[in-house]
């Protein structure tokens, strides 16, 4: 143990359920972890019938082929609702101030194996900028701990 770590970080959460404290905090990290798993499962789902559908537009007849070579969809494709069904789902956790929440969504991040990304809304807020920073987010791998 690093006695030099700040007290936050030293006891924060680290893994779900054991690092849980209290039976309704218990549940929300497992709902939370739950909310993670159901959307990775959609988005999965959903690529591959995107795959399939520009497999399809590939292979069709002479008109696709008259169509231009990128077909593929565009970066606003995320936030349409056409095939998505819930994808811009939101999972909201509210508390008082140093109650767990952002370690909390740290530890089931880890837990689901998923990269965390943490977007300062506090300059900008708005579709644009959201969609700017997380360009900018997913560009630079240095940002995106994998």
């Amino acid at each position: 143990v690093n006695s030099n770590q700040l007290w936050s970080n030293k006891y924060t959460m680290k893994s779900i359920p054991n690092d849980v404290y209290g039976d309704s905090n218990r549940e929300v990290a497992e709902d939370l972890v739950g909310f993670i798993n159901n959307w990775k499962d959609h988005r999965q789902q959903v690529y591959e019938a995107r795959a399939e559908k520009a497999a399809k537009l590939r292979g069709s007849t002479k008109k696709a082929k008259k169509r231009s070579k990128n077909c593929e969809y565009d970066d606003d494709d995320f936030l349409s609702d056409e095939d998505d069904d819930g994808l811009r789902s939101v999972y909201l956790l509210t508390g008082e101030t140093g109650s767990g929440k952002t370690s909390m969504v740290h530890a089931a991040a880890k837990h689901c194996h998923c990269a965390l990304i943490e977007i300062n809304t506090a300059a900008e807020r708005g579709g644009k900028a959201l969609k700017k920073e997380i360009e900018e987010c997913t560009q630079s791998l240095s940002n995106v701990a994998l």
